[in-house]
Order: structure tokens, then sequence, then C-alpha cells
């Protein structure tokens, strides 16, 4: 596996970090590539995206993960995040510059996140922006914290790609039980999978911490076997 980092410069000025993950079986337009961005407070090379884009990659997946421009102008100072527009406009800068590395598009492309840069990537794709092979949503901040009363998935309606959840029962951000009904209610095609225990990050209570990398593993897989699933159709 190598990781190739790169720079991608943005129109608005500036530009972000982005991080190549190539499996040794690597061919330009045909290997499976999944676009990874970050949470809202921890950047691209948090333990959480470091473990999936490499878990990922061993694979067989290239994963392409990047800083959003808030994260790479904080220089380690927690800060907010920019508004929805700025944010899509530079993943969708990314993803320009990703495929002269990657052939993807036109070849197989998921795209996702980890929480907020999930939820970037959806309300790209619901823009009609880009066409996806499929999405991979890891934690999907669905409402606020602690109040389920006004979820936020009105725009999945349009988005036509199927979409893997992978959410823990225990997110603050997501009530599972929610997520089922406005996944049937938006009409989203693909799967959910559930971490036993798990919340917004899939982190497992003190307890049940031994089987920590085991559930981590089974997320992997249930990427692996969604793009295989996806591309098989």
């Amino acid at each position: 596996m190598a990781e190739l980092c790169f720079s991608v410069t943005l129109r608005r000025g500036g530009a972000v970090s982005a991080i190549l993950d190539q499996p040794s079986s690597f061919v330009a337009g045909r290997t499976p590539v999944v676009v990874l961005a970050h949470g809202a407070g921890a950047d691209m090379r948090s333990d959480f995206m470091e473990w999936f884009a490499t878990a990922l990659a061993e694979r067989g997946l290239a994963v392409v993960r990047f800083n959003f421009a808030y994260m790479e102008r904080a220089g380690g100072v927690r800060r907010p995040p920019d508004r929805m527009e700025t944010l899509l406009e530079c993943y969708r800068e990314v993803l320009l510059a990703a495929a002269q590395r990657t052939g993807s598009p036109p070849g197989p492309l998921f795209l996702g996140g980890k929480s907020m840069g999930g939820r970037v990537a959806t309300v790209l794709v619901a823009q009609g922006k880009v066409k996806p092979s499929g999405m991979v949503l890891l934690g999907f901040p669905l409402h606020k914290s602690g109040d389920p009363s006004q979820p936020r998935s009105e725009h999945l309606r349009a988005v036509r790609s199927p979409i893997l959840f992978v959410q823990g029962d225990r997110d603050p951000l997501c009530d599972v039980d929610l997520l089922r009904k406005e996944r049937t209610r938006t009409g989203v095609s693909g799967v959910l999978h559930v971490v036993p225990g798990g919340e917004h990050s899939l982190r497992l209570p003190a307890a049940n911490r031994s089987r920590q990398e085991a559930e981590f593993e089974r997320a992997a897989d249930i990427v692996l076997a969604f793009v295989r699933r996806v591309l098989s159709r």
C-alpha cells in the first residue's frame, strides 16, 4: 500500500491537503475509489480516518481523504466549520483533482465521509453536482445531539446512488430507529450496518472495548462488500 500526498488549489484561494491511500493492486480507472471527508472536529489524520483509510486500502480499495479549508487554517486550534456552500465547493474541487490521479470518474467512485464529511457528500450528490456509484457514510449526523425531533434528511430524496450507513446504536447524533424510518420515507436505497454499543465514532463502552477492533474490521468488511455489490449490478 502506498500513501501519496498531494495539494489541491482552491478557486477561492489557498489550498488543502489530500492523501491517496493506494492499494498494491491499484489500476487507474478500474480500482474502486472511496472519497472520505473528515468530521467537524478532527482532520484527515485523525485515528479514525487513518484506521479506515488503511483498512480499506488493505482490502483493495483506493481511498482519497482530505482536509476542508477551515481545518487547514486552524493550525491545530479547534474552530467551527465553514458554511455548507464553502464545504461543498472544497469537496467538489478535491474530486476534480483526485480524478486526475485515480481515473474515477469515469472509473467506479464512492463518496462519503465521517459525520459532517458524509453529510456534505450527500448534499453534494443531492444537488446533482456529481453522480457516484454509491455512498459510504460513517456515523451520519441525522439530527442535533440528543434531539431527534428535526431530522436533517429531506435532501436524501434527491440522492439516487445507493448509500451504506455505518452507525453506532448509541450515537447521540443519530437515532438508529429514526434513521430506519427516514430511509424508508425518503426512498433511500442501500444498506444500514449497525455497530452494537457504538457511539458517534463507533467506539464501544469500556466494558466492551475488547471487541472494538473486531467491530471496526467488520465495518471495513461491510464497506468492501457494499462496493462489490453495487458494482456487480
